[in-house]
């Protein structure tokens, strides 16, 4: 039986209502300062364990045990890579608030404790700052390699690297080794900071003991404080490429010195600026190419842009600008707490700031994000770091339960004892466009389609959600998906995937709903790799208003 097709005017047939349309992946990364209603298309509300690329959104790695038996939590990781060209030299140090161990082995169970903070028995608690340090890598004129180690509470250590072996410092004279609570190497100078003091020492050129010279930075703190840290930040200041020596309080006073001598004549204070309170910890500070970003309640501070004159209580001029408000809140509300950590991960291209995680047991572990190359921000959670460093080219971190972990792999938390850990979850709520390209007009969203590169196990599901409505998001789907890998001789042709790796895959879901202004809510889990590539949705015109 044939049916006549319905005609329009003219007898041609009416064109149809459905119409595709295509929403950006959210590469921008979250934003956070935009208004829901003028935000980037590629810029997305929610983003969870993602790190937003140049092709889509790919899920954050997992992470697998290095070693175990630290005993308390790892509050530093230090890592060591000595000139050896075999790696043998090179070394891994986790730190406690009882003492520094040796992780350097893979599948380490009862690692050897180097140095001990304090004669038995121990003290329960720790001090507050044992074991939150920081360290610096020094090489003497004749190539000999050292490392220097201090905390606000354990005070001054320092390693060799052709012997391995660690000492305490106590051919330091001039300040007590022991109140040594910050070191850093600058032009080839050892300098130190003494805690609860705005004094700074510094030795000879060249020289890893002797007489310390102190110098004073406090009375050019107009805001008062302590002196937190000191910061060493290249630049090409107009007369060529120099290293300038930045001191920081912890009222938020910033101080930016020039020359190699503080006793010479060239030695000179270019400026002092204010950045605000500074969160408990002394690593506050990464530098990165030319930038060197500083943490505060402003959130973070590029020092070239106190150099240029910006205001930088102004989040506009922020280089967390899209995400400046979360970061002010977080250190608003978790300064009191000594795990924050600023770090560059070059091997990922990643720029991680590790927050605090409040001891309520409610409160998830948190990372902030950025990729370097794309610079878009994001927020990871579920990785249970309460320190982290890199070393040969991988991210390790340190938990409260005495483990190191390593980045990587396709399940969050592996054990050194085969047991498997639990696919990453993620998320991403993308910005609210126009359903149907006018935003005064009503539309139908009928279905949507994700497409995204896979590989192994995962679940997904996608909704669109409308009119700025950020509670409704999408389910949590319970089908599990696979993109299997075929084997030679056993596999089928034309259905079996030959070599494994990504391959492409779209999942369409029918979504009944009506409104203005949709986004897109995407949520799943994978244990391989996962991007996601794209959305599209199918939607019908409706009224205007």
């Amino acid at each position: 039986m044939v049916y006549p097709k319905p005609r329009g005017r003219l007898g041609f047939a009416p064109p149809p209502t459905a119409q595709p349309t295509s929403i950006p992946v959210s590469v921008g990364g979250i934003n956070a300062i935009d208004s829901l209603a003028a935000m980037p298309p590629t810029d997305a509300i929610i983003m969870k364990n993602l790190v937003p690329q140049t092709y889509g959104l790919r899920v954050r790695q997992g992470y697998v045990e290095w070693a175990n038996g630290l005993g308390n939590e790892v509050r530093s990781i230090i890592p060591y890579e000595g000139q050896a060209e075999d790696g043998s030299l090179d070394a891994l140090f986790g730190v406690t608030g009882e003492g520094i161990f040796d992780v350097t082995l893979n599948g380490e169970t009862t690692p050897t404790k180097e140095v001990s903070f304090y004669a038995d028995p121990q003290p329960d608690p720790y001090p507050k700052q044992a074991g939150y340090g920081v360290y610096t890598h020094f090489t003497s004129d004749a190539s000999a390699e050292y490392m220097f180690y201090a905390d606000g509470d354990a005070g001054l250590y320092r390693y060799t690297g052709s012997t391995g072996a660690w000492v305490a410092a106590p051919d330091i004279t001039g300040v007590d080794a022991a109140d040594i609570a910050f070191v850093l190497a600058h032009k080839q100078r050892i300098w130190m900071i003494e805690k609860a003091s705005a004094d700074a020492w510094y030795l000879p050129v060249d020289a890893i003991q002797g007489a310390a010279t102190k110098f004073t930075f406090g009375s050019k703190f107009k805001h008062g404080g302590q002196l937190v840290g000191l910061y060493s930040w290249s630049i090409d200041g107009g007369e060529g490429v120099d290293d300038y020596l930045i001191g920081v309080s912890r009222s938020g006073d910033v101080l930016v010195y020039r020359g190699a001598d503080p006793t010479a004549d060239n030695w000179e204070l270019v400026g002092s600026w204010f950045i605000g309170e500074i969160p408990d910890t002394r690593r506050i500070s990464v530098e990165f190419g030319s930038a060197l970003y500083l943490l505060s309640i402003y959130g973070l501070t590029n020092i070239s842009e106190l150099l240029r004159g910006e205001d930088i209580s102004n989040a506009l001029s922020s280089p967390a600008r899209k995400i400046s408000d979360s970061v002010k809140d977080f250190v608003q509300f978790r300064k009191q707490y000594p795990q924050w950590q600023l770090l560059h991960l070059p091997g990922l291209n990643l720029l991680h700031l590790n927050v605090p995680q409040i001891p309520d047991g409610n409160t998830p572990y948190t990372q902030i994000v950025q990729n370097t190359l794309t610079q878009g921000w994001t927020y990871w959670e579920g990785i249970p770091a309460n320190c982290g460093d890199t070393w040969r080219g991988l991210y390790y971190f340190g938990t409260v339960d005495g483990q190191v972990f390593v980045y990587g792999g396709g399940l969050d938390g592996t054990l050194i004892d085969e047991t498997l850990g639990v696919a990453r979850t993620f998320e991403v709520l993308s910005s609210f466009s126009p359903v149907t390209g006018n935003p005064a007009q009503y539309g139908n969203v009928e279905m949507s389609r994700t497409m995204v590169l896979a590989e192994g196990e995962y679940k997904i599901n996608s909704r669109v959600v409308f009119d700025y409505n950020l509670q409704e998001k999408a389910q949590f789907p319970g089908v599990t998906q696979n993109v299997e890998v075929g084997v030679w001789d056993e596999g089928v042709w034309n259905i079996d995937v030959w070599g494994g790796g990504r391959r492409p895959k779209e999942l369409l879901v029918g979504n009944f709903g009506i409104g203005r202004m949709g986004a897109v809510s995407t949520i799943g889990s994978t244990a391989g790799d996962l991007v996601i590539l794209s959305w599209d949705v199918i939607t019908s015109p409706g009224g205007l208003m």
